[in-house]
């Protein structure tokens, strides 16, 4: 550090690109060492403790990882903490001592969290300096092996959940299920348009309306179930790979898989979008036919015509069939980006 080229002027605050790049090295070095050091340390410790004394170093040693490396996410759903939200819920203390940890997947995320943070400090870098020079299609590489480690954090966690939540009565699985959903997808857990309308309408139209508006209501939630599923089934995939597709499709390097993957998720948010502006519309209709004036009535609603009822696929078909986890059909293994080194620059 004594090295660096450090301004000591106020005209001279202007770091150069050399000085930056002399001062990411440095503060690599030192996370580097300190890594070491730690990983010594452990090792040491491990060498004078008996059995029990050693599981619970271990645990505490995996506890202070997902502490540390599970905010690091790029993604709500991959910074969720599996083991702390099993802890939140309220349950029959009964119920809670009958949960077991299944250790072989807290190790698997362990050991998924440590290779995310090792990825995080050399490609995260290495991304910006590709993309900001240009050089889009090493940037998408490197940011697609990212995302695809950090996916699979995500899905090592929700799986673990779904192994837990197993254990408990159906009546608990399903909010405990819906509290993690809201977590990892918070925009899913809002209310629709279609529904702040409804609302609204029941508070200022007359009571004799209630009726009509909740058995729209009803029909527009029973409709729009399974679209909502199929889109939280894509969700478990695509989200935390989102941003780096958007960056592969623009170096034009997306492998053909991902891009199958891409393609059906996006679909399953028009089909959402669709129903919404649809029914949106037979509200807004509704309401007007109660002399009540719909605020911020978009023009591209009235625009839509209302599709015919087939439009929507149906629950009970093939398309409408869901399965409330992420699939179990990986897409296939990214080629490995080399870490970076100064001749790179």
């Amino acid at each position: 550090l004594d090295a660096l080229p450090i301004p000591e002027t106020a005209e001279g605050l202007a770091w150069s690109s050399e000085s930056l790049e002399a001062l990411a090295a440095a503060a690599a070095r030192l996370t580097a060492e300190a890594r070491t050091t730690g990983a010594q340390l452990e090792e040491d410790a491990v060498l004078v403790l008996n059995d029990d004394q050693v599981q619970a170093w271990n645990a505490a040693v995996r506890a202070g990882r997902r502490r540390t490396a599970l905010p690091l996410g790029e993604h709500p759903l991959t910074r969720l903490d599996a083991i702390g939200f099993l802890q939140t819920l309220e349950l029959e203390p009964t119920l809670r001592l009958g949960v077991q940890i299944d250790l072989d997947a807290e190790a698997r995320l362990h050991d998924l969290l440590g290779e995310r943070s090792q990825l995080l400090a050399t490609l995260k870098p290495f991304i910006w300096r590709r993309a900001t020079s240009g050089r889009l299609e090493e940037a998408a590489a490197a940011a697609l092996q990212l995302a695809d480690v950090d996916a699979r954090v995500g899905e090592a966690s929700h799986r673990f959940i779904e192994v837990a939540l197993h254990q408990l009565p159906e009546h608990e699985q399903a909010s405990a299920r819906q509290a993690w959903t809201a977590l990892a997808f918070p925009g899913m857990a809002r209310p629709t348009s279609v529904e702040q309308l409804v609302e609204l309408g029941m508070r200022r139209t007359a009571p004799e309306s209630y009726d009509t508006l909740a058995r729209a209501l009803a029909e527009y939630q029973q409709e729009r179930a399974p679209l909502r599923l199929q889109h939280q089934q894509a969700q478990w995939w695509h989200g935390p790979r989102e941003s780096a597709v958007a960056l592969a499709l623009q170096a034009g390097t997306l492998p053909d898989d991902w891009a199958d993957r891409h393609a059906e998720a996006l679909a399953t948010r028009d089909r959402l979008v669709q129903h919404e502006m649809r029914w949106y519309k037979i509200i807004a209709d509704l309401l007007e036919g109660m002399s009540f004036e719909v605020p911020l009535h978009p023009d591209w609603v009235k625009a839509q015509p209302i599709p015919a009822p087939g439009a929507s696929p149906d629950p009970g078909s093939a398309e409408g069939t869901v399965i409330d986890a992420p699939p179990l059909d990986a897409p296939t293994p990214l080629p490995p980006v080399d870490p970076p080194t100064p001749e790179d620059d």
